[in-house]
């Protein structure tokens, strides 16, 4: 006679071998829990940014992801603004100011390093 296998609680291998995942914390005392981050669903913010660097097309240069990275999200903000959002409307002045003390810093020192630019752009 074989056994079959049966999915829930039944079953000759159910009874016999309880699951790792369920120990009790008891059994272990030496383990420490950690979180686990998770990371939730995107954002429409994130989806619009995908859909504006479909639509751009082409390659992206080595370096220069992070630029196109911002200004997909620059184009996700903007149409999120058209809609009424105060938070990216807020985003958008911010960094039309931050843009204009790259300007600024960009006259004072010519040869200034994009460290410093993306430090400007970050906002600190």
């Amino acid at each position: 006679m074989a056994f079959k296998m049966k999915a829930g609680k039944e079953g000759p291998f159910r009874k016999n071998f309880p699951s790792a995942f369920k120990a009790k914390k008891d059994e272990f005392p030496g383990l420490v829990d950690f979180e686990v981050d998770v990371k939730s669903k995107e954002t429409t913010r994130d989806l619009l940014a995908k859909k504006a660097g479909a639509t751009r097309g082409g390659t992206v240069k080595k370096g220069m992801e992070q630029s196109v990275k911002s200004a997909n999200y620059k184009e996700a903000d903007k149409a999120l603004a058209k809609k009424g959002d105060k938070a990216a409307k807020e985003r958008l002045r911010n960094r039309a100011i931050n843009i204009e003390k790259v300007k600024k810093a960009r006259e004072k020192n010519p040869d200034i390093t994009q460290a410093e630019i993306n430090k400007i752009m970050s906002g600190n």
